[in-house]
């Protein structure tokens, strides 16, 4: 359910803009929609997405919600989802009211359940409306992240998960310029794994 009206607070700086609020979305991929995007002769960069997203109403977005969400991921021949539940995230400023344009002026903070037990927590900034697609950058958390869950993707690297959990956190930076992952910690517990080798054989 998405929800859209005019932020009050903005109008403090002379700014008529909105606040949208989605509720408890429900977002579905799986292996075949990315092959299929990845053969689609117009990238994703040139979709035009922050176009659609203001289309959606007359009032520029500037406060941006999301509450109860979740995303599911099924990879070829998966028995279980990657998922995330409980998904908030709060997204301020995104018309730039307060700040500089080249800045990253729109505080970020997003929470959200793992695997069921895990826990995942960004505090960080981004700016939306950068084309061809939004820059972020923060502290990123990881918390208890069952490994059994990827065991189908790592299988086809000759990798064989039984149990383990993860754990790590860093600052993350990814623009259309820069990708950066500066890793603080990384923990993996109780790891049962197994490598097989396979030689490479013709195509």
């Amino acid at each position: 359910r998405l929800s859209a009206s005019v932020q009050w607070s903005a109008l403090v700086h002379r700014r008529v803009v909105a606040d949208f609020l989605i509720d408890t979305p429900e977002i579905y991929l799986d292996r075949r929609h990315l092959e299929a995007e990845a053969k689609d002769p117009t990238p994703v960069s040139e979709h035009g997405w922050q176009d659609a997203l203001q289309a959606m109403y007359p009032l520029k977005i500037n406060q941006f919600r999301i509450r109860k969400g979740s995303l599911s991921y099924v990879d070829s021949g998966q028995a279980r989802p990657l998922t995330l539940t409980a998904i908030e995230a709060v997204a301020r400023n995104i018309r730039n009211v307060k700040s500089d344009p080249d800045d990253f002026p729109s505080p970020l903070t997003v929470s959200a359940a793992v695997f069921d037990t895990g826990k995942l927590a960004l505090d960080g900034s981004a700016v939306f409306l950068r084309v061809p697609y939004a820059g972020v950058k923060g502290k990123a958390e990881l918390a208890g992240i069952p490994l059994d869950y990827a065991r189908e993707v790592a299988s086809r690297y000759g990798v064989t998960l039984t149990a383990g959990t993860f754990s790590g956190k860093g600052y993350l930076e990814v623009t259309p310029n820069v990708t950066i992952a500066d890793l603080e910690e990384i923990r993996v517990d109780g790891l049962k794994a197994d490598y097989t080798y396979h030689p490479k054989t013709a195509e």
